[in-house]
């Protein structure tokens, strides 16, 4: 080895540096690799052929061997990278939450570009594992204006798989794995190495046999002198079996040490797993909770996992097995390997499909919730398209592919069933049903897609010197209506004030007939938003000046004249039509909700809002509408009494940063601002729950002028905010509520503290009774807490108002209407768990 300090032939101090997250895979991965690169070593028949360019590894830096005692952590890592000829990074799930080793890529990716790094893939799957940095690059890019820049570009870097169980699985898959990334570093080909490694192994072998043989014959030697000395021996013997005796007590006593640490090491283990599910679930990931929570309670990597309470109450948030269908929660993640550019949902209901930005489709069942379909990219595809993909029914999906077909596709088979050639096609709108339009650059084609062959139905012109404004846009039922937009100057070649033309047009085409309809001449800047009820346009138009002037306006499409205005608006977002009709528009501002009378042209209901507006839908069968706002508030609309009711609170954890909001067949699709997640939400019901009229008991907290008397015996810290005291049935243990929300539990007989319970909804002030495994109730009516024999939570339940006296069920009061559910044991959550996610 060259001395510390002084460069190798090649012009670096270091052969590789090793970037890894420092947690306890992670790192055994990353010393093992080190340990191996630098043992081994190039056979000499490689070296003598003339195909290696060096016989082995010097060097290669890890931090924790590498770096000096200093209180600037960066310098020496900084002048390790300059100095090193590769890049190995162990990729795992953890590693994108290390900012050093973020660093450490973009570093070295500065230094000496991006062709020497290695990823060595240790857990996960190479999306959720590998870096960006590493999985993308910069590149030149076309935008949809034609205009060349830069962008991010996929990129293929080198890898390795040392994926494993167990770490003994991770070290078999090293041997080999290793060999991949020595090839490039020694300038051998892998196949090489791997021929050598297959050699190595055999001369192992054989040479294990001969020793073997040789042991045999010198124990047969040894065996003829021992007879002849065995009387002298004998003593030393009696001597040493004494010792022998001390030393195996000592080893019984290290064992016993080392298996303790062991199990605590194993419950750390668990407690953190609990801790990763709690935070999945908390971020919509629920599928992956219940793995996590399930692994934490039995087996993870291999190793078998102890109880923890810890992880009991993970598996118990994430089941929601005493749900009562009054909160929407995260159900599953529908997630795409890139960011998603588009998405659509069957008429059904029953189907969702997205594309990510490389044009990959993929199809979920959402009754299911499973992934039935990916389609994979194609060579050429557009990734800039803002609409990809639309259902033309529940079993075919309409998509761009490529430069310039359009295709309709099986979602069950992924096969293309019928496609057509569009030159210059830039993005489609679907009606859908029956219709496609494709914008080009002359305008929109119209496709009929509902034959077994696409069609061509004709093409819808633009105003000469006008352009298509992307938004508004309406397509429902072969009704086409979209705006223009002048280009240029207002003045430019017009001599004559009458020929000045106009800002905009708004079109409506039916393309049934491929007839126009109706052109609606504007002199406002733009057009906001745009409604149609079959007989009128309605729409709103607005001035880009120092004061923003919009206004709301109405036109009747068969009689071609306007029918009113109203410029009671500061800037409409949105107009909305009833799912049925009473003669009212919903129109949508920022935090403002105004009903229109569409005869009338004038304002029948005005309505404030402490938020601005996400999603505003309407309710079938009736004239209301949901609405979430930007606070993540859910809320029923109801028109007739004027009045808005909060429905469900729960999406507050997404709070500002929620970009689609739909309903599906049985729930909601959550989208967040650049995400490759699409989030499924439903009104969630436990699976065992039954209506109950019965009657139950229940322990209230003592007398006031006992807790005096309690006060007096126990040294409480908090006595001037005490609320409540209560017993177990047995008087074994002691709840103490306080007016902070946290219960202190103490045991009675030896007045010791075991347990404290913090952030409670409210006050604890009802013990409800012991279950047949031991585990205790207390709550508040409005929430339950469940605790084990131990005085730990194992489990939270809202609205539980009790249990029944044989300790088997869980009572649920809501809305004047009792529930019951059965109690679960660890083994039936698991095996509930395990239905979820398989």
């Amino acid at each position: 080895m060259k001395p510390k300090g002084e460069k190798m032939a090649n012009g670096f101090k270091y052969d590789a540096f090793i970037s890894y997250r420092h947690a306890d895979l992670d790192k055994f991965v990353a010393e093992n690799l080190h340990r191996k690169l630098e043992s081994y070593k190039v056979s000499k028949k490689v070296i003598s052929n003339g195909r290696a360019r060096r016989s082995k590894i010097e060097r290669v830096f890890r931090d924790k061997d590498e770096l000096p005692i200093t209180n600037n952590l960066e310098d020496p890592i900084i002048q390790a990278l300059q100095q090193s000829e590769y890049l190995l990074v162990i990729c795992t799930p953890r590693l994108k939450e290390s900012v050093w080793c973020k660093k450490e890529i973009e570093t070295f990716i500065s230094m000496h570009g991006r062709d020497k790094i290695f990823a060595v893939l240790a857990e996960g799957e190479p999306q959720e594992s590998f870096p960006e940095e590493i999985l993308y690059r910069e590149g030149q890019v076309q935008y949809p204006d034609g205009t060349i820049g830069l962008g991010l570009i996929p990129a293929e870097p080198l890898a390795a798989d040392v994926r494993g169980k167990s770490k003994k699985e991770i070290l078999k898959a090293m041997d080999v794995e290793m060999l991949r990334i020595l090839a490039p570093m020694l300038g051998v080909e892998f196949d090489d190495l791997k021929q050598r490694h297959r050699e190595r192994k055999f001369k192992k072998i054989i040479t294990a046999a001969v020793a073997a043989a040789a042991v045999c014959l010198g124990v047969g030697i040894a065996s003829t002198i021992t007879a002849l000395h065995i009387n002298k021996q004998k003593e030393k013997i009696e001597e040493q079996s004494i010792e022998i005796q001390a030393q195996a007590d000592e080893i019984a006593s290290q064992s016993d040490a080392i298996h303790t640490q062991n199990e605590k090491l194993i419950e750390n283990q668990a407690k953190n797993l609990a801790q990763e599910s709690l935070g999945y679930l908390e971020k919509g990931d629920r599928h992956r909770a219940i793995e996590t929570a399930i692994a934490a309670l039995t087996e993870y990597e291999g190793m078998p996992m102890v109880y923890t309470p810890e992880a009991r109450y993970a598996l118990f948030n994430s089941l929601y097995h005493y749900d009562i269908g009054n909160k929407m929660k995260p159900i599953c993640w529908l997630e795409m390997p890139s960011l998603i550019d588009d998405y659509a949902i069957s008429p059904n209901k029953n189907l969702v499909a997205c594309v990510d930005m490389t044009g990959e489709i993929c199809i979920w069942d959402l009754s299911k919730q499973k992934n039935i379909m990916a389609i994979p990219e194609v060579d050429g595809v557009n990734i800039i398209y803002d609409e990809n993909i639309a259902f033309y029914d529940d079993e075919h999906l309409i998509c761009l592919r490529g430069e310039d077909q359009l295709c309709k596709v099986n979602v069950n088979t992924g096969e293309t069933v019928s496609s057509i050639t569009v030159e210059g096609m830039d993005k489609f709108y679907s009606d859908d049903g029956k219709y496609v339009a494709v914008e080009v650059l002359a305008g929109f084609n119209i496709y009929d897609v509902s034959g077994e062959q696409i069609t061509f139905s004709g093409n819808i012109p633009l105003t000469e010197g006008y352009m298509i404004d992307e938004e508004p846009l309406y397509f429902q039922d072969g009704k086409l209506i979209f705006v223009e937009s002048l280009v240029g100057d207002l003045e430019t070649d017009v001599n004559d004030e009458e020929d000045i033309p106009s800002k905009v047009i708004i079109n409506l085409y039916d393309c049934n007939v491929m007839a126009k309809q109706a052109k609606i001449h504007e002199d406002y800047d733009s057009v906001s938003a745009i409604a149609f009820d079959g007989d009128s346009i309605y729409y709103s138009s607005y001035n880009l000046d120092e004061k923003l002037e919009c206004v709301l306006k109405s036109y009747h499409v068969e009689s071609g004249e306007a029918m009113w205005e109203l410029d009671e608006f500061f800037y409409v977002s949105n107009i909305h039509l009833p799912k049925e009709d009473d003669g009212r528009l919903l129109v949508e501002e920022s935090n403002c909700i105004k009903y229109v009378d569409k005869e009338l042209g004038s304002i029948v209901i005005r309505m404030e809002i402490s938020d601005s507006l996400v999603y505003v839908e309407g309710v079938e069968g009736t004239n209301d509408y949901i609405v979430l706002s930007s606070a993540g508030r859910l809320s029923r609309l109801f028109t007739n009494s004027e009045t808005i009711v909060l429905y469900d609170d729960s999406l507050q954890r997404h709070m500002g940063d929620i970009e689609i909001f739909c309903e599906t067949g049985n729930g909601y699709l959550l989208k967040l601002f650049d995400d490759n997640k699409v989030i499924f939400y439903q009104d969630t019901v436990g699976r065992d729950v039954l209506p109950y009229e019965g009657e139950y008991t229940e322990n209230l907290g003592i007398l006031e002028e006992d807790i005096a008397k309690v006060i007096s015996e126990y040294d409480f810290d908090k006595s001037g905010i005490l609320n409540c005291i209560m017993y177990t049935d047995d008087k074994k243990y002691m709840f103490v509520s306080y007016n902070d929300n946290t219960v202190e539990i103490y045991d009675t007989n030896t007045k010791e503290r075991l347990n404290t319970l913090d952030d409670i909804s409210s006050a604890i002030c009802v013990y409800y009774g012991t279950d047949k495994e031991g585990n205790m109730y207390i709550g508040n009516y409005t929430w339950g807490y469940i605790l084990d024999s131990e005085c730990n939570l194992i489990g939270e339940v809202e609205y539980m108002s009790g249990i029944d006296s044989e300790g088997e069920k869980i009572f649920v009061d809501i809305d004047d209407q009792r529930y019951m559910f059965p109690m679960y044991s660890v083994d039936e959550m698991i095996r509930m768990g395990m239905e979820i996610i398989d």
